[in-house]
């Protein structure tokens, strides 16, 4: 499976992302995130030597190159507005 994750490398997205990287090795995971404020790149710089994983610095609002991106993945997870149920 490959999966695209947004926000990534903040405070709840870099605990999934550690998660899918660490436990699942089959598949291929890029982590997108635009690294503003509410972003610690220090929460997975250690991932990057994961033969599974690759960061992109990309904001999700450029159009053109989360396309691109978006087409060659086949699950989305985003961050970015994600709201608790709880």
């Amino acid at each position: 499976m490959r999966l695209l994750l947004t926000g990534g490398a903040g405070f709840i997205g870099s605990q999934l992302l550690r998660h899918l990287v660490l436990n699942y090795p089959q598949y291929r995971i890029v982590c997108v995130d635009v690294l503003t404020y509410a972003a610690d790149y220090n929460l997975i710089a250690d991932l990057e030597t994961s033969s599974n994983y690759t960061f992109e610095e990309l904001d999700i609002t450029n159009k053109i190159a989360i396309d691109v991106l978006f087409k060659k993945y086949q699950q989305l997870i985003d961050f970015k507005d994600f709201k608790s149920p709880f």
